[in-house]
């Protein structure tokens, strides 16, 4: 079978246009919705969505609203609005029954949507999920903001886009360094971050308490972490707060941020939707 190529469109909804990346193979049988780590974008899945659609998913990876090539946000958004806004994208999209992985922000939004949207979600992955205590989110808000540019004596708002961008991956994975094998990824994780037109989420994410509403889902669920992933901490809450929940913990780095163990991800994740 031919590998499909991976297109780009925007869909319309009532608080802008959302862009998203689609594979989707002639004999689909199911839709697989991928949404993205903040900062980021949908790219970040690029090198998964063919293996997921040779097994027969239609495959969309939506950018959340401000980031990627979706419009910028109106204000201060609530997760809530973020959820909307990504449900009326994927129902402008005609998918339905869908298979959900979302993962970091996109855990918080993806429950929400799930909660607020009955029925558009029929199983799904929350891959790394920010269960925090209140310490922990405190903490963790206060390294996340995005610092807008300023004029800076020693130069340093030269590289701003730099050094956020080797913060974001080694947030991601504590063993990233930059080598000439990943400097390429660093580029365009700095492209993700201008993106974000810094303007950060981070509020959003503060104020919503994800343990508090993990309780109430009642579809199936798999829970994802990875050793050297930065919520690995909170994977055991996830398990004990979602009733009958499954989950799965990848040695080392997370596949997402080693792209060669594309196959070992979509693996693991197909098997759960298949169950």
């Amino acid at each position: 079978m031919t590998t499909p190529p991976i297109r780009k469109g925007y869909a319309d909804t009532p608080r802008g246009q959302i862009h998203f990346r689609r594979c989707r193979p002639d004999n689909a049988s199911r839709a697989l919705v991928v949404m993205h780590w903040s900062p980021g974008s949908g790219r970040m899945y690029e090198p998964f969505m063919p293996g997921f659609a040779a097994r027969g998913y239609d495959v969309v990876a939506p950018d959340l609203p401000g980031m990627g090539r979706s419009d910028a946000r109106d204000g201060d958004w609530a997760i809530a609005d973020f959820a909307d806004t990504i449900a009326a994208a994927l129902t402008a999209l005609d998918l339905s029954d869908i298979c959900l992985v979302a993962g970091h922000m996109s855990a918080a939004v993806g429950t929400e949507m799930i909660l607020r949207h009955p029925g558009l979600v029929a199983k799904v992955v929350l891959d790394g999920s920010p269960a925090w205590t209140e310490e922990e989110r405190a903490a963790i808000l206060k390294r996340i903001g995005l610092a807008k540019p300023s004029l800076q004596a020693d130069g340093s708002h030269k590289t701003l886009p730099w050094d956020r961008a080797v913060f974001a991956l080694t947030e991601w994975d504590n063993t990233f360094e930059v080598t000439d094998d990943n400097l390429l990824d660093v580029y365009l994780m700095a492209v993700d971050y201008l993106e974000m037109r810094f303007e950060t989420p981070a509020g959003a994410i503060g104020r919503y308490k994800l343990t508090e509403r993990l309780p109430e889902l009642d579809l199936p669920v798999l829970a994802l972490t990875a050793d050297n992933e930065i919520l690995r901490k909170q994977h055991d809450t996830v398990l004990s707060l979602v009733k009958g929940c499954a989950g799965h913990s990848f040695p080392g780095s997370h596949p997402l941020v080693a792209p060669a163990r594309a196959k070992e991800y979509v693996d693991v994740i197909d098997t759960f939707f298949r169950a």
